[in-house]
C-alpha cells in the first residue's frame, strides 16, 4: 500500500498502521514525502500524525490519528531493549519499582512484580 493510501486508511479507521523503512535515512525520507503528501490532503488528514520510529534495531514510518486513543507511556528497558508499557504506580508500587531499578531488574521484571501487588 502506499504511504497516501495509508494515511486515508488512517483518517478513515483511526488505527495506527506502521510502515517498514528498513533504514533511518529511508524512516526519514518516508516522513518528509508523507507530511508532504499529508498537506495536499488538506482537511481529510489533519488530524493524521507521522513518525518515524525504531523498534528492535528495524525503522518504521507510524501513521496514526491523533487524540484517538489516550496515550500510553512506554519506557526502554535498558537490559532488552524493548518497549515496556508503564502503568500507573500508587506511591507503594513506585518506590518498590524505584528499588527494584537501583537493585538492576528490568523493566520487564519491575512490571511483572508490581502486577503481583
Amino acid at each position: 500500500m502506499s504511504i497516501s493510501g495509508t494515511i486515508e486508511l488512517v483518517a478513515n479507521t483511526g488505527e495506527e498502521e506502521l510502515i517498514e523503512a528498513g533504514t533511518k535515512q529511508s524512516a526519514e525520507s518516508m516522513r518528509v514525502t508523507a507530511f508532504n503528501i499529508r498537506r495536499k490532503m488538506q482537511s481529510l488528514a489533519e488530524d493524521i500524525g507521522i513518525q518515524k520510529i525504531e523498534e528492535d534495531g528495524q525503522w518504521f514510518l507510524r501513521i496514526f490519528k491523533r487524540g484517538v486513543t489516550e496515550a500510553r507511556h512506554f519506557r526502554r528497558d535498558k537490559e532488552t531493549g524493548k518497549l515496556v508499557l508503564v502503568v500507573q504506580l500508587t506511591p507503594e508500587q513506585e518506590r518498590m519499582a524505584m528499588l527494584m531499578r537501583k537493585a538492576g531488574h528490568s523493566e520487564e521484571e519491575i512490571q511483572e512484580q508490581i502486577k503481583g501487588v
